[in-house]
């Protein structure tokens, strides 16, 4: 029964793996991974208050888990609790300190309070640990955030260089080059952002604001028009 409904929520069925795992609180009601995988179905559903029920339900069960510490984190920041996630998520790491997710999510709530230099230092734990090419950009966005600027540059060419067609990292990039001055390079990197399918308003915008500063003024007037269509 469980497995059923394990199974339904790796296809991305949540409702019929929040019935399965009701089905199964039902006849064991202090079922620990049942009550775990509940609380993420229920998150990933956007009903926090009720994920978070279960989950820390789970962590009392289940006190060891780093997994669980880790997602009760995760609810805990989308319900606004902030330093509740940090010290969940610390929990998790003080068990597996290798644990990427967890290191990624920390930095994520630390720049969500500001706190940039200590994202920094997540993300790093969480690069160590063998995160992706989705931890170089939140190190990139840290070190930008916390005006960093040519670590931040050199933490996109590094991520580039083993991931080239990455879009969003050409986005950031060409960001950083725009905070920085270089108008060309700011524009290159935003166009090559742009042919990978990084295309909305916000990319447009910058992409336009690059291409002018670089003169590249017929240029400027296609992403012009271009933004002006994104926005009807």
């Amino acid at each position: 029964m469980f497995e059923d409904a394990v199974a339904r929520h790796r296809a991305g069925n949540l409702a019929g793996a929040e019935a399965g795992y009701l089905e199964v609180l039902e006849r064991v009601p202090e079922h620990p991974h049942a009550l775990h995988f509940l609380g993420v179905a229920l998150h990933q559903q956007r009903r926090y208050p009720e994920a978070l029920s279960r989950l820390e339900q789970a962590a009392k069960a289940l006190p060891r888990a780093p997994a669980v510490h880790s997602n009760l984190g995760n609810t805990l920041r989308a319900l606004g609790r902030h330093p509740q996630a940090i010290l969940a998520y610390e929990k998790a790491l003080d068990l597996d300190p290798k644990f990427a997710d967890a290191s990624n999510n920390l930095g994520i709530t630390l720049q969500e309070l500001k706190r940039p230099d200590a994202a920094v230092e997540a993300y790093r734990q969480a690069l160590a640990a063998g995160g992706g090419v989705n931890v170089s950009r939140n190190l990139a966005s840290a070190l930008r955030q916390a005006r960093r600027f040519e670590e931040a540059r050199a933490v996109c060419r590094a991520a580039l260089d083993a991931h080239p067609d990455d879009a969003e990292m050409h986005r950031v990039l060409g960001n950083l080059e725009l905070d920085l001055g270089h108008w060309t390079d700011a524009a290159s990197s935003l166009e090559r952002a742009r042919e990978l399918g990084a295309e909305d308003g916000d990319l447009l915008l910058s992409l336009g604001h690059a291409l002018r500063k670089a003169k590249q003024r017929d240029r400027a007037l296609e992403i012009g028009r271009a933004t002006c269509r994104e926005r009807v």
